[in-house]
Order: C-alpha cells, then sequence, then structure tokens
C-alpha cells in the first residue's frame, strides 16, 4: 500500500500559507516568489535544499525578500500543509503494510515530520524525481517487498494515477475520506 500525501492524506492549503507570511511581516510578493522563482519546484526534485530555496527566493525577490530567513520561510510555507484528522486511525485499521510516495520539497517535509509505520518513505526531494516520471513509480515498486501489481497506490492526481497504472501499480484516484475507504476496503480493520 502506498499513499501520496498532498491531497490524500495531508491537506494543503496555500491560503493558510500566505496568511502567515503576512503575520510574519512580509509581502505577498514574498509569498509568490516562492513557487514563481522555481524554488519549490527545485525543492521538490531536490535540486535545492532549505538553504538553497532561500536563496532561489531572495535572488526572485532581492527588495522584499531581503531579510527573510530560512527559520521564517520555513514556517510561512510550511503552514500550506497538514495532516488530515483521520489518517491516524486510517492508518490503525490498515491490514497490510504501507508507505508513502510523495512529491514534496525539504521544508513541507520537516513541518509534517515522519509518518510513524510508513515504510517504504519516497519523497521526491530524496529521490530526485517527480511524479509522474515512470522513475518515481519504478523506484517505489523496487523499494516494495510486493511486485507492482499487489501495490495499491492513492493519489488525488489522475495524471499519477495514469502513470502509476502504466508503471504496474494497482492506482486509484482518490481525494476524501469516502473515496479513500472505498479504495481501502477489503484492507481496513472494522
Amino acid at each position: 500500500m502506498l499513499f501520496d500525501l498532498g491531497g490524500v492524506l495531508c491537506d494543503v492549503d496555500i491560503d493558510r500559507g500566505r496568511r502567515r507570511c503576512l503575520e510574519l511581516g512580509y509581502s505577498e510578493a514574498v509569498f509568490h516568489a516562492v513557487e514563481a522563482s522555481g524554488a519549490k519546484r527545485g525543492g521538490d526534485a531536490g535540486a535545492l535544499d532549505e538553504a538553497g530555496m532561500l536563496a532561489t527566493v531572495r535572488t526572485f525577490a532581492p527588495a522584499a525578500a531581503a531579510r527573510l530567513t530560512e527559520a521564517h520561510l520555513g514556517d510561512f510555507w510550511g503552514a500550506i500543509v497538514t495532516w488530515r484528522r483521520f489518517v491516524p486511525t486510517l492508518l490503525e485499521r490498515l491490514t497490510v503494510p504501507f508507505g508513502v510516495l510523495s512529491v514534496i520539497d525539504p521544508f513541507h517535509a520537516a513541518t509534517l515530520g515522519p509518518l510513524p509505520g510508513a515504510d517504504p518513505l519516497l519523497y521526491s526531494y530524496e529521490a530526485g524525481v517527480l511524479k509522474p516520471d515512470p522513475r518515481a513509480f519504478q523506484g517505489a515498486i523496487a523499494a516494495c517487498p510486493q511486485p507492482a501489481e499487489a501495490i495499491r497506490f492513492l493519489d488525488d492526481r489522475s495524471d499519477n494515477v495514469q502513470a502509476a497504472r502504466i508503471a504496474g501499480l494497482d492506482a486509484v484516484q482518490v481525494s476524501d475520506l469516502t473515496g479513500i475507504q472505498a479504495a481501502l476496503t477489503p484492507i481496513l480493520r472494522r
């Protein structure tokens, strides 16, 4: 069993991060610069660590981000992601081992922390490859003790689900608890 994080096990709320950025005294331009500068994409792909993401934002918006610190960037950027409330109960009900295959940057990974019991934990920033690239799925299959067709993969994006199916995974598109539970019915304790 493999889960994506954002849109499956985690909520992603851009506005929460934007509000936190403003609360910290930064402008909207600083928040916008994280994505517009390529810092987010570089972080997701493993090309940029936290310091590299900060440097990219500062280069993109030098006046607005001159006083931006790595801690503040982590604070407001990390505020975007939160575990969904149902996750602990859902994972306790699983009758099979589970892992994670997710596109995630180092700030979001640090905010969420490890997912207890997840093995493998395959984060794009560590692997250097983003879904729906077939290499992401090949790496996931290699890290799992089961053959591809025995691995159920849940993701909220249709392009990732399609690529996972092409790689041989039993992939299902889900975005809420009802869909997740339906996809997991055979492997959930009552």
